[in-house]
């Protein structure tokens, strides 16, 4: 209402819609980030499930990356959720974590 007010108190058409167009922007901004959120935090639940049933298929990369481009995660937070679930990009490329433990649990 304090902004409806001093939108309306403001004599110049030009800049009312500014400062309306500044607001649309701040919101659609906050939309972006929490719907990001809620993406990525999808995303990282679909990851976890497929490096559990490692080895990672080639259906399961795909899957995820169709996932990643519908939501617009970037590589960087493919690469942010690996990192979290403690593996990383080459292991998930070839579909299994190959560092000590992983070679283990490989040869068994």
């Amino acid at each position: 209402r304090a902004f409806r007010a001093a939108v309306d108190a403001e004599k110049d058409p030009k800049v009312q819609a500014q400062l309306v167009m500044y607001v649309n922007q701040q919101l659609l901004r906050k939309l972006h980030l929490r719907d990001h959120g809620v993406a990525k935090k999808e995303y990282q639940a679909l990851l976890r499930a497929a490096l559990n049933a490692s080895p990672v298929s080639a259906n399961d990369r795909a899957a995820l990356h169709a996932f990643r481009a519908a939501h617009g995660l970037t590589e960087g937070d493919h690469d942010a959720c690996l990192d979290a679930l403690g593996w990383s990009r080459a292991d998930f490329e070839i579909g299994a974590r190959l560092g000590v433990e992983g070679t283990t649990n490989a040869l068994r």
